[in-house]
C-alpha cells in the first residue's frame, strides 16, 4: 500500500510539473490596465500610474485607428516616466489614418520606473484635423513579483 502512494503522489508531481509548461508561472501581476475606445479628442499629460517602489514593470499597449475616409491625420501617443535613476524616459507609437484606418501595437516593454513618480500618457492629433474618425488605447502594467 504505501509503494502505491507513494507512486501515486510522484506520477502526480509529475504530472503537475510538465502541465506548468508554457503556462503563466504567475511572477507578474496587473498593477494598471486601461481601456479607452471610440475616442475623438487628444488627451492632455495624464497620470496611468504611479510606483511606490522600486520594480521591474512590463508595459503592453495597443492603439487603433479607424474612420471611413482616407486622410492624412495621425494619432500620436505618447509615453513618459522616470527612470530608477531619475532620467526622464518616454516611448511612442503613432497610428495614421492614410489607408481609413490602421494598428499598432508595443508588447512587453520592460522598465523600471523611480518610485514616487507619475507615469504619463498623452495623445495628441496631427497633420490636419480628424474627418469622422475614432481611436482606441489599451495599456497594460504589469509588476515583476
Amino acid at each position: 500500500m504505501r509503494k502505491s502512494t507513494t507512486a501515486l503522489l510522484v506520477v502526480m508531481c509529475l504530472c503537475s510539473w510538465v502541465s506548468s509548461f508554457g503556462q503563466n508561472d504567475g511572477r507578474w501581476k496587473v498593477v494598471q490596465h486601461v481601456v479607452l475606445t471610440r475616442q475623438t479628442n487628444p488627451v492632455l499629460p495624464t497620470t496611468l500610474f504611479t510606483p511606490t517602489k522600486t520594480a521591474v514593470y512590463r508595459l503592453s499597449v495597443y492603439m487603433s485607428a479607424d474612420s471611413l475616409e482616407r486622410q492624412s491625420t495621425t494619432y500620436d501617443l505618447l509615453i513618459n516616466w522616470n527612470d530608477v535613476t531619475g532620467v526622464r524616459a518616454d516611448t511612442a507609437l503613432s497610428v495614421n489614418l492614410n489607408g481609413g484606418s490602421s494598428w499598432t501595437q508595443l508588447g512587453g516593454y520592460l522598465f523600471s520606473p523611480q518610485p514616487g513618480t507619475p507615469f504619463f500618457y498623452s495623445v495628441s492629433i496631427n497633420n490636419s484635423a480628424p474627418i469622422d474618425a475614432v481611436y482606441n488605447v489599451v495599456f497594460t502594467i504589469e509588476q515583476l513579483q
